[in-house]
């Protein structure tokens, strides 16, 4: 505990195998000051502590505290790992635990980058795709390069980073930063699905739902949303939804549409539960509750579009 503590208290996230492997060397004293951390910590850290955002995953922070969140993350980064780079900058694109800051975001994104990390590159090219962060000299405005944002998706995925690889597959889908090309869309986003990447299988569902890139197949796209699903992807429920609603892939089956609907706990799936008390569809008529839902829904959507101005402003 002791051990594990101190570990804590420098600023770095360990599980108990990363213990052991420190144990393993030897009784090293682990002083406070991470200036003076032991050189077996300073040499081997990339490989003992492990990506912090996939452990404290959107806001599941410690004792919910994203101050002290952002704090091991800032520590973690200074020791120079990729991880924290890439976490630290997480927190500044979002604001967790810190103002939100799109260009120190950027900065640490391409900091991880710089050192090959296959998740830094991943988010370096959200950041060109969506102008996050990036300003020109003279100007200080937000400016989007998508073949940038190609090249840096291609780079990720090259390193075998799924959601790299899935985001290629967007860019080919929709011409972004490349000549679209709707097959190698499905085929990058088939890929990511084989590695078990759920957006890549909610992704391969679509595409088989629409006929993008692969023959229309609404049994293999309902398959592939109950992956999704299955990986409490809320688009994925909510496909899965429609497809019961409907009878896409499957017999209809309204109150299971409904279920996974209520489950995705999503703006889209709030107003979907709406629709089904409205219409009486896998659940008791209640144009009370419809109107609930509804509400919800509205609040949802103009909660994120406030708060997307006050992240502008």
């Amino acid at each position: 505990m002791k051990l594990t503590g101190l570990l804590w208290e420098g600023g770095l996230s360990c599980e108990l195998w990363s213990v052991e492997a420190i144990v393993a060397q030897g009784p090293p004293a682990f002083p406070t000051d991470l200036s003076s951390l032991p050189p077996f910590i300073k040499t081997n850290q990339n490989l003992l502590f492990k990506p912090i955002h996939s452990t404290y995953d959107y806001g599941k922070w410690i004792n919910n505290n994203n101050h002290l969140a952002f704090i091991h993350y800032q520590k973690s980064a200074e020791l120079g790992n990729f991880n924290g780079m890439y976490d630290l900058g997480f927190c500044y694109q979002h604001g967790i635990g810190v103002k939100k800051d799109d260009y120190k975001a950027f900065i640490h994104y391409r900091k991880s980058a710089d050192m090959e990390d296959p998740y830094g590159i991943e988010l370096l090219g959200d950041c060109y795709r969506d102008g996050i962060g990036i300003v020109t000299k003279m100007e200080l405005e937000f400016e989007k390069d998508l073949h940038k944002a190609f090249i840096y998706y291609q780079k990720a995925a090259d390193m075998g980073n799924s959601l790299g690889i899935c985001n290629l597959g967007h860019c080919y889908e929709n011409g972004i930063g490349v000549e679209k090309d709707e097959h190698k869309a499905f085929v990058n986003y088939q890929i990511s699905a084989d590695m078990g990447d759920a957006f890549g299988m909610n992704l391969v569902g679509y595409c088989y739902q629409n006929g993008i890139g692969v023959e229309n197949d609404e049994l293999t796209a309902f398959i592939y949303f109950q992956k999704s699903a299955d990986l409490n992807i809320s688009n994925g429920m909510i496909d899965l939804g429609n497809c019961y609603q409907n009878g896409i892939g499957i017999e209809k089956d309204g109150h299971k549409a409904f279920i996974y609907y209520q489950k995705s706990a999503d703006p889209d799936g709030i107003y979907k539960v709406g629709y089904c008390y409205l219409y009486g569809i896998g659940v008791e008529k209640d144009e009370y509750k419809a109107f609930i839902h509804y509400q919800k829904h509205a609040n949802m959507v103009i909660m994120n579009n406030c708060l997307s101005k006050l992240y502008l402003s």
